[in-house]
């Protein structure tokens, strides 16, 4: 007798558990909102990311910079100039930047301005910030009559 009771007070306990668990959440219109806005979100930023790894595994991309610094923990610089870049274009890669020349003030805004053709062995790496891509070299200037050695700019 107590052994059926048992059992029957299990089978009770495994059914209350599978009604309860096969309840569905009810959700106030605004709270199914943002989930509809949660899922559109995560889909676009997936959807983001797969083109950037895209891009980058395919080795023909352009970064653009936005900001630049004076190290160590200098002030925070706009750049405005969509011509400043870093493309990397089948092999060759053409680098336009700008730098911060001296070291004790007046310090001159300079122009980085190489041609750099035939690279092999950089790597891309992606980490959990976005993607690295690396390449240990010294730079070397390549003659051109549209591109010149370091220009200098207008002081800020």
């Amino acid at each position: 007798m107590k052994k059926t009771v048992i059992i029957v007070v299990g089978l009770l306990l495994c059914v209350v558990g599978a009604t309860v668990i096969g309840q569905k959440k009810n959700l106030s219109p605004k709270e199914e909102r943002r989930e509809v806005r949660e899922k559109r979100r995560a889909d676009r930023i997936a959807s983001f990311e797969k083109t950037m790894d895209s891009v980058i595994l395919s080795r023909n991309f352009q970064f653009n910079p936005q900001t630049m610094q004076r190290q160590p923990a200098g002030p925070m610089r706009q750049i405005m100039n969509p011509a400043f870049n870093v493309g990397v274009w089948d092999g060759t890669v053409d680098i336009c930047l700008p730098y911060i020349k001296g070291y004790v003030p007046p310090y001159y805004v300079m122009i980085l301005n190489y041609t750099v053709p035939n690279v092999q062995g950089y790597t891309t790496e992606q980490t959990h910030e976005g993607w690295m891509v690396l390449r240990s070299s010294r730079l070397r200037p390549i003659p051109s009559p549209s591109r010149s050695s370091p220009v200098r700019a207008a002081p800020t």
